[in-house]
């Protein structure tokens, strides 16, 4: 994997799982890099519940919990020193969910919900306020206050 910083590009270790592929979602969150969900390379294989984390410092990935329901489609955000997972797909569904990560804790825990389940979202902070844009069909926007 290789990641395009502003002084090139830079080498990363490999993924400790062998179920990695291109439908990994990610996001950078204090020196970290998380590979959030996801799926396998055939489109019938149900959706991971994986997080991995990468270390900058350390160049290396370690695993983290899994996520409390497996998602791909999934937005991500880092908002308050926490990683949020927001909405995405599992076995047809579009979820409602979200989860919330912090590594003092070292757990998932469900923080809140979307009005109505979405997948293939852009996930984002503002002024401390997580706002879901988007769906796979529909376009709308929702928002949060973790």
């Amino acid at each position: 994997m290789l990641l395009l910083l502003p002084a090139g590009i830079v080498g990363l270790a490999s993924l400790p799982s062998e179920q990695w592929c291109l439908h990994r979602p990610r996001r950078a969150a204090a020196g970290t890099l998380y590979a959030i969900g996801g799926r396998g390379v055939s489109t019938s294989e149900r959706p991971f519940d994986d997080v991995e984390v990468y270390n900058f410092y350390k160049d290396e990935w370690n695993n983290a919990p899994p996520l409390l329901s497996p998602r791909r489609h999934v937005g991500v955000v880092s908002a308050h020193g926490k990683v949020y997972a927001v909405g995405g797909e599992n076995s047809g569904h579009h979820l409602r969910t979200v989860e919330c990560y912090g590594e003092q804790e070292s757990k998932w825990q469900q923080v809140s919900q979307l009005s109505i389940g979405r997948r293939g979202i852009a996930v984002g902070m503002l002024e401390g306020v997580v706002y879901a844009a988007g769906n796979v069909w529909i376009e709308m926007c929702s928002r949060t206050t973790p």
